[in-house]
C-alpha cells in the first residue's frame, strides 16, 4: 500500500471541516493525510484550501464516506482544475 498514489479528494477552506473530514475517513479505516496545514502553509490553505488525500484505491471509498456522513464545506477536486482557477 505505501507504493500506491496519493489523490486529494476534497479541499476545505475551514480548518475544522477539514479535520472532521479526516475523523470519518479514520473512523471507517481509511488512512488520509490533511496536507497544507502547517503555519506557512495555512495561510496559503486560506487561499487554495486545506487538500484532504487519501490512497487512489481508497478514493471512492472515501469519498462516499464523506458523502454518507453529511460532512459540509467540502469541495470536490476538479482534476482538470486543481486549483480552482477556471471559473476565474
Amino acid at each position: 500500500m505505501s507504493n500506491d498514489p496519493i489523490v486529494t479528494i476534497a479541499t476545505f477552506m475551514n480548518h475544522a471541516h477539514a479535520q472532521i473530514a479526516r475523523i470519518a475517513l479514520e473512523g471507517e479505516d481509511i488512512p488520509c493525510n490533511l496536507a497544507d496545514t502547517n503555519q506557512g502553509a495555512y495561510i496559503l490553505g486560506m487561499l487554495i484550501g486545506i487538500r484532504l488525500q487519501v490512497f487512489e484505491e481508497d478514493a471512492d471509498r472515501a469519498r462516499k464516506v464523506l458523502q454518507d456522513a453529511g460532512v459540509y464545506q467540502c469541495e470536490p477536486i476538479d482534476e482538470d482544475d486543481p486549483q480552482g482557477k477556471e471559473g476565474e
